[in-house]
């Protein structure tokens, strides 16, 4: 079949034009009556970390083009994370506000109003982008609003709003769906308008690295044209002279960066990758249709990995992707330009941050769920559009109260984000089998003076996964705070021993031990609470070192 039966019919016949400014009109008083509870919160999670280095955000304006030399986390190491354009915006606007809140300040300043808003917007203009997309692909003007709005406030994109450096994932996404936008709307495809798709797709490279797995639906869009085809492969590669480690990892970061708490898959064989993976898009997909279950952390033991034919998710996954395989299949048949891009656009997406390729930095994030959401959305909208009467009619019947349930869980959804310990008690009701939602509960315990919670969670992180070295850094502190020095010393020196550990640690531990053995009352507990440790984790090489420490402890070495 040839490929020029794409040519979308509505590219012949374009719409009213200003119809995306009512849309990114309608899309930002959606997002700020959803999200009006946000503009005070402080920092949380990964922001936390990223402007905990002051140094970086506070550059003048004449060094910004460090962004494009370094990564994303800006640590020195090679994670891949390759995001100048999303920087960029964050230093602008932090630039053109009042710069960073003081630092070290309890309870935890607001996070700059202009970050938040900055998000926000960015929101608003990849939900108006979608709907936009959406009726120049033949979807209803109704259709096209309701993608808008099912963007703007589906709780399951929260998480690209209410952190500030999430904004790559709805920064990423508006720069694929403009291009998709141009590629559409001039079928001659003049070499200025086949310039300015591959200029916002390389928006959305420069936004985050994974944007490429857009590029066959782009070129699929643009009905595989020399113009479209030069101009998008032309933006690759610009962003390939940029990162070239992050198109030649795939999905660029590196695998011995990567905690096993994090992302159990990534020693994992194949076929467990692919199941586990399929189980994933289960959960997402379940998320996409009722967003109840949601958590900024899916780490181990949220998700295990999975042998073959053991999990219902998995099934719906699998069941899911043949569904999809089938309707791309058909839509190809069909010419139906519309179905086939979304459609294509999610498989790709997902596909790249399913784990199976190849592991990627996390066994599951909501986040990373943004482009496949929406190109399932615009599939929908065009799909809908193309029903009979009866079958639009029971499609808008259901989808208006889902839209506003929509809403409500957002707004409840942003009330979890407030503070840290409050968002990451909400995961814990979601996933209390996450090991690092424990551990991060029993820091966030410590730090507001609760040393007997904060054991309690150190010690369930713990049991999920003992070789785990930050619950036992906290349970040490803990135990300090009730001056059981011996036990305090044992979690120390797990802390200090286990993978990933820091040199400041390993500096505390020697400082520790140096003064609790020379207590003979605090070095029988020692003894006794480790020889505990050691008994109950028979199996853990970690513990099985403790235990040759103290068999020379107990052997008069110091």
């Amino acid at each position: 079949m040839s490929i020029e039966r794409f040519a979308p019919a509505a590219a012949m016949n374009p719409p009213p034009g200003g119809r995306w400014w009512l849309l990114f009109t309608l899309a930002t008083l959606l997002v700020l009556l959803a999200y009006r509870g946000s503009l005070d919160h402080p920092f949380t999670r990964d922001d936390t970390a990223h402007f905990a280095d002051r140094a970086r955000w506070e550059r003048p304006p004449d060094d910004w083009g460090a962004h494009f030399r370094e990564e994303f986390w800006a640590k020195g190491g090679r994670s891949g994370l390759y995001r100048p354009l999303t920087a960029l915006t964050i230093q602008a606007q932090l630039r053109a506000g009042d710069g960073l809140p003081p630092a070290d300040v309890v309870p935890a300043p607001p996070a700059p109003r202009a970050l938040r808003i900055g998000n926000l917007l960015l929101l608003a203009a990849a939900a108006a982008s979608a709907g936009w997309l959406a009726a120049r692909l033949g979807a209803t003007r109704l259709c096209a609003l309701l993608t808008t709005a099912l963007v703007a406030w589906h709780p399951l994109l929260s998480e690209d709003a209410l952190e500030i450096v999430s904004r790559s994932e709805t920064q990423a996404a508006l720069g694929v769906l403009l291009a998709a936008g141009v590629l559409v709307r001039d079928p001659a495809m003049s070499w200025s308008r086949a310039a300015l798709a591959g200029l916002c797709f390389l928006f959305a490279l420069g936004s985050k690295e994974g944007a490429f797995a857009a590029f066959p639906a782009l070129l699929l869009l643009g009905r595989l044209a020399l113009r479209p085809v030069m101009a998008l492969t032309a933006a690759l590669l610009v962003a390939l002279v940029g990162r070239v480690e992050v198109f030649g990892d795939l999905v660029g970061f590196d695998p011995a960066q990567t905690a096993f708490v994090d992302n159990p898959l990534i020693a994992a064989p194949l076929a467990t990758r692919l199941w586990t993976g399929l189980s994933v898009l289960g959960r997402q997909l379940l998320q996409l249709a009722w967003p109840e279950r949601l958590s900024v952390d899916w780490s181990y033991a949220a998700i295990t990995p999975l042998e073959p034919f053991g999990d219902a998710h998995a099934w719906l996954g699998a069941a899911a992707v043949v569904a999809a395989l089938l309707a791309l299949a058909v839509a190809w048949r069909r010419g139906a330009h519309g179905t086939l891009f979304g459609l294509l656009l999610a498989l790709c997406s997902w596909f790249l941050v399913s784990n199976i390729a190849r592991p990627v930095g996390t066994v599951m994030g909501e986040r990373l769920f943004t482009l496949p959401a929406i190109g399932l959305l615009i599939a929908g909208a065009v799909a809908l559009a193309r029903a009979s009467r009866f079958a639009r009619a029971a499609g808008l019947f259901l989808l208006l109260p889902a839209l506003l349930a929509f809403g409500w869980r957002t707004d409840r959804r942003v009330a979890d984000w407030r503070d840290g310990l409050t968002l990451y008690s909400a995961a814990e009701r979601v996933v209390p089998g996450s090991a690092r939602v424990q551990a991060t509960l029993a820091h966030l315990q410590f730090v507001r003076g609760r040393p007997e919670l904060a054991a309690d969670h150190a010690t369930k992180a713990i049991e999920l996964l003992p070789d785990y070295g930050k619950p036992h850094a906290t349970l040490a502190n803990c135990l300090a705070a009730q001056r059981r020095l011996g036990a305090s010393l044992v979690h120390l020196w797990l802390a200090a021993r286990a993978t990933g550990a820091d040199a400041e640690l390993v500096l505390q531990l020697e400082a520790a031990r140096a003064k609790v053995l020379q207590d003979e009352r605090a070095r029988l507990d020692f003894l006794r609470h480790g020889r505990g440790q050691v008994a109950a984790q028979p199996g853990s090489a970690l513990h099985q070192a403790l235990g040759e420490e103290l068999a020379r402890v107990e052997r008069g070495g110091r």
